[in-house]
């Protein structure tokens, strides 16, 4: 008997935290002083790695004219993670507290994002 279907690779991304709300306040600088004092010397390239680390461009943060891609940013951060919020609330802490939005993404980032597990399917017969 030949056979009609062969397993296949399926990435499967979990999160460890039921809350949809961000893990850490916008302005929850010091308990992570790595990244504050990161985003105080070096902003652009703290901006870089966090675009990297989340599957981004590493240089799109560095076109952010009018905070465009910042709101995206934070957008794409939340619908990923199931984060409660909305577009106009994005946009108002982008444009009112731009660093702190990108340290609080960045710490986001850090906590949540792991290693995403992958599994071997193997269907069943019919």
């Amino acid at each position: 008997m030949a056979v009609s279907q062969q397993p296949t690779n399926v990435k499967v991304t979990t999160s460890n935290h039921g809350a949809a709300e961000w893990s850490t306040g916008l302005f929850d600088c010091f308990p992570d002083i790595g990244t504050f004092c990161c985003s105080f010397c070096f902003f652009p390239c703290l901006q870089c790695q966090t675009a990297a680390n989340h599957g981004w461009c590493w240089a799109l943060p560095l076109v952010d004219f009018c905070f465009v891609v910042s709101v995206m940013f934070r957008k794409s951060v939340r619908e990923r993670h199931a984060i409660d919020g909305s577009l106009m609330d994005d946009i108002l802490k982008s444009v009112c507290c731009y660093p702190c939005v990108w340290c609080q993404i960045n710490r986001e980032i850090k906590i949540r994002d792991g290693e995403p597990a992958t599994y071997t399917v193997f269907p069943e017969k019919a």
